[in-house]
């Protein structure tokens, strides 16, 4: 489902995982939405490691580029929004990735919304986390502190009119 913070909890896990913990060297995020081609991917990668090869194209200069980019570092490889459930295409990426890993202990984040991607991409179940919507009275607490930012009595009489609209918006979000 869209919406759950999957990519907002992916920020989280890098910001943890590298500044925190310093267990990765370099993040590599990649927005992969609906268009999953590996060749692309592959590009996008090497354009967040060096900016100035954004115009390769060609598979095997772009993979040699990324080994020569990536060698003796251990990185953390997001892939946000994947909604690909084509496991052919996957192995096709997965192959490239294996061609220019050379050490181990890099990682790759996935987020999508549909459990068959998880099946797919994934290496081991123990690893797979499934966010779940917030429960009514967080989703409320959310909606009026921001709707009443700033109110100086956010209770007041003449709030009630919000608070009602607040309410009715809250109703039908939460059918």
């Amino acid at each position: 489902m869209g919406g759950l913070g999957k990519t907002t909890f992916a920020r989280l896990v890098c910001q943890e995982v590298i500044e925190g913990k310093k267990l990765f060297d370099l993040k590599i995020w990649v927005c992969v939405s609906d268009h999953f081609d590996y060749g692309r991917i592959l590009g996008e990668m090497l354009q967040t490691l060096d900016g100035s090869m954004g115009g390769v194209t060609n598979l095997d200069a772009i993979l040699g580029h990324l080994t020569k980019a990536l060698e003796g570092k251990k990185f953390l490889l997001v892939l946000d929004d994947v909604w690909n459930n084509e496991p052919e295409r996957w192995n096709e990426l997965k192959t490239c990735l294996i061609r220019i890993i050379r050490n181990n202990g890099n990682a790759i984040l996935v987020t999508t919304r549909t459990e068959e991607v998880a099946s797919i991409v994934e290496s081991s179940t123990h690893y797979r986390y499934k966010l779940g919507g917030l429960c009514h009275d967080a989703c409320w607490s959310i909606m009026k502190e921001r709707a009443l930012i700033g109110k100086v009595n956010a209770y007041s009489p003449s709030n009630e009119n919000m608070i009602f609209i607040l309410t009715l918006i809250y109703l039908e979000l939460s059918r």
